[in-house]
């Protein structure tokens, strides 16, 4: 366990043994999740508090990773990150809001000034170094949820959500470490080498 806002405490984790029986031969790979996800927290007078784990905390952990000789590291976060501030006080002749009706994939762009992101969460997401990730839901908001609690209240009832399971996310991670470590292997012209520093978004 390590407080990733404090990289010293990151080192030390970074520092301690592993198990006799762990295959060093293969690798080091450091799957980069943690987050501060405060939603609601809109005004940039608060952008320090989200700043503090997602970008403080993220470039100390990168950089443990590669004073420990880290050979792969993937940096994921959140789906909703491209997604654009909405407006719902309308004028009276607007009918809907703008951006209510928003539909992602992996060229939309995210890089916008901080009032156009939904809040702090995904505008320091962006200021931290590691960009190029993999984006994706750690689990399952609806089936999961009502399953657990036999009722899943919502304000976005009437909004199409997140269908990404967190299996998927899990494969996804591992299949793109498999092809990293291709990468290390395969000659400088091969099609593998063009992989990473890319947004990819699971469906």
């Amino acid at each position: 366990m390590a407080d990733v806002r404090d990289l010293d405490s990151v080192r030390a984790a970074f520092r301690t043994e592993w198990p006799a029986d762990a295959n060093m031969g293969r690798g080091i790979t450091v799957i980069h999740s943690a987050a501060g996800l405060s939603y609601y927290e809109r005004h940039a007078s608060f952008i320090g508090r989200s700043a503090m784990l997602n970008v403080e905390g993220t470039r100390n952990v990168l950089a443990a990773a590669q004073e420990a000789g880290v050979d792969i590291f993937i940096f994921t976060l959140s789906g909703t990150i491209p997604l654009k501030r909405t407006n719902f006080w309308l004028f009276p002749w607007q009918k809907r809001p703008e951006s209510l009706v928003q539909v992602l994939n992996d060229s939309t762009l995210a890089s916008r000034k901080h009032e156009e992101f939904f809040s702090n969460y995904p505008y320091t997401k962006l200021l931290s170094p590691g960009r190029e990730s993999l984006i994706g839901w750690g689990g399952d908001l609806l089936a999961e949820e009502y399953l657990k609690r036999g009722v899943n209240p919502s304000w976005v009832r009437p909004i199409i959500q997140s269908m990404t399971y967190v299996e998927n996310v899990s494969y996804a991670h591992l299949l793109y470490e498999a092809r990293l470590l291709e990468a290390q292997k395969a000659p400088p012209d091969a099609p593998v080498q063009k992989l990473g520093g890319d947004t990819s978004t699971l469906p």
